[in-house]
């Protein structure tokens, strides 16, 4: 079973309360699960990524950046130090951010959502990553 994980409440602990009441349950939920995400949820949150990253069996985060925030591509340095760790990366974006996080991320286990506003656009987006990643020869 391969599902995501949470705490939302995380963002209002200091490190010690969330290592002394959020980590066992989430180690038992990630023990649980054959592959897990964990849904880090705002800023507030980020105090808590270095822990979450020296999970082993946790296989990716993904990175709720919360409304009123930049979009991912100024959030660049929190998800070069997710995949530096071997974590997957999931994460919404802007159109406008594909281009900059193309740049700064290799394409291996990071997972875009983009609303995009026509299927030409979304063609677009598909269209330019592939020729960005072709290019690079990342493949």
């Amino acid at each position: 079973m391969n599902t995501g994980t949470s705490s939302d409440f995380s963002c209002l602990v200091s490190e010690a309360d969330f290592e002394e009441f959020i980590i066992p349950e989430l180690m038992e939920e990630i023990n649980f699960l054959d592959a897990s995400i964990y849904h880090l949820d705002g800023p507030g949150a980020l105090r808590h990524l270095d822990r979450l990253l020296k999970i082993e069996k946790l296989k990716g985060i993904q990175w709720v950046y919360g409304a009123g925030q930049p979009t991912a591509r100024y959030w660049i340095d929190i998800l070069k130090k997710i995949q530096d760790t071997g974590k997957l990366i999931h994460i919404s974006i802007e159109p406008s951010d594909l281009k900059p996080l193309c740049e700064a991320l290799k394409p291996e286990g990071v997972y875009f959502i983009c609303n995009c506003t026509s299927e030409s656009e979304a063609k677009d987006m598909i269209k330019f990553a592939e020729k960005f990643y072709f290019n690079k020869k990342v493949y």
